[in-house]
C-alpha cells in the first residue's frame, strides 16, 4: 500500500534559452524558484529548469539532444490539470508550442501565479 500522497500535477513552462551565459542562468533560478514554491504550496511540478542536470551525468558516446529534451518534456502535458508560464517567456520559442498543446487538450494555461494557485484551491480533486 503506497503511503506517499498523490499530488495535483503542474507544468511550469518558461524561458530557458538565451545567448547570454547570465540571462540562462537567470531564466534557470526563476524557473527552479516558482517549481520550489509549487512543491512548498503542496503541489507537484514538472520542472523543466532542471533538465540540464541530466546532460551533466551523460557517459562518453551518450548524448541527449535537445529535441530528445523538448519531446521528454511536452509528453508531461497531457493529463495535467495547469499549465503556469513564468513571466518572461515571450521570446522563448519552445514556450509557445507548450501553450498551444495545453490549450488544445482542454488544459488551462495560467500567466499569473496567484491566479493559478487560486483556481488550484478553489478545486477539492485530488491527484
Amino acid at each position: 500500500i503506497m503511503k506517499r500522497k498523490l499530488r495535483r500535477k503542474i507544468y511550469v513552462a518558461g524561458a530557458i534559452r538565451s545567448p547570454h551565459c547570465m540571462k540562462l542562468l537567470d531564466n534557470l533560478r526563476k524557473g527552479m524558484r516558482v517549481c520550489t514554491e509549487f512543491i512548498l504550496e503542496g503541489y507537484a511540478p514538472f520542472c523543466p529548469f532542471i533538465d540540464f542536470l541530466l546532460i551533466f551525468q551523460l557517459q562518453p558516446g551518450e548524448v541527449i539532444t535537445e529535441d530528445d529534451i523538448l519531446d521528454y518534456s511536452v509528453s508531461f502535458v497531457p493529463g495535467l490539470e495547469i499549465m503556469y508560464v513564468v513571466p518572461g517567456y515571450e521570446d522563448s520559442a519552445g514556450v509557445q508550442p507548450e501553450i498551444e498543446l495545453a490549450l488544445t487538450l482542454n488544459i488551462p494555461v495560467f500567466y499569473d501565479k496567484e491566479c493559478a494557485l487560486g483556481y488550484l484551491r478553489a478545486g477539492s480533486k485530488e491527484a
